[in-house]
């Protein structure tokens, strides 16, 4: 199911969006209110993305739980301590990336320079997005580290994610800034062949 399908726009999306803004009409502004709605948001986000990729589902939780474990670690240490906990978990998004970027042509450019070294490609299909989430943590943990902001203590702030297609956003404070926005896009595709599997 991807976000521009039948089922997600005449269903899921819908049924999430009447979900969410009765939650916040019948409890108004209250912090319960609030993190339920979100928690609806967290809810079909994951769902979505199970949906479509399942066997990625595990490694986003993990990758959710880990972020919001190490930018309060972060947050709540000082000196020595804060640094190796930002340098742990720069560290580990980054190996997170390249393993599954790049691990398939690390292993067929050692193969080519040393012939005896027989591998199996792993064909890792990456999540969607991955170079942008990985950047995205690593600048969140940078934030948190300096104290540009404060690691959120509500694990549903920072993390409803979805799976779909690649999308621009222009976000604005006004119009006139939002036209100039979009006017600074410019989106290139290839058409690909019709296959069916």
């Amino acid at each position: 199911m991807s976000l521009t399908s039948l089922i997600f726009l005449c269903l899921v999306l819908p049924l999430t969006l009447a979900a969410y803004y009765g939650v916040r009409i019948i409890g108004g502004e209250g912090v319960v209110a609030k993190s339920l709605a979100k928690g609806i948001l967290l809810a079909v986000s994951m769902f979505t993305y199970y949906w479509v990729a399942a066997e990625y589902l595990p490694l986003l939780m993990v990758a959710v739980l880990a972020t919001y474990a190490f930018a309060l670690v972060i947050d709540t240490t000082q000196g020595v301590t804060k640094k190796l906990v930002l340098a742990v978990a720069v560290i580990a998004s980054v190996a997170f990336l390249v393993y599954y970027k790049y691990t398939d042509y690390f292993l067929e450019t050692l193969q080519r320079f040393v012939p005896s070294v027989q591998y199996e490609p792993l064909n890792l299909i990456q999540p969607l997005g991955i170079s942008f989430l990985v950047f995205s943590l690593i600048s969140y943990f940078v934030d948190v580290y300096r104290g540009t902001i404060k690691a959120d203590r509500n694990l549903l702030n920072r993390h409803v994610r979805y799976y779909g297609d690649d999308v621009a956003v222009v976000i604005a404070e006004d119009e006139v800034s939002a036209m100039q926005g979009v006017r600074a896009l410019k989106v290139e595709y290839e058409e690909l062949p019709f296959v069916l599997d």
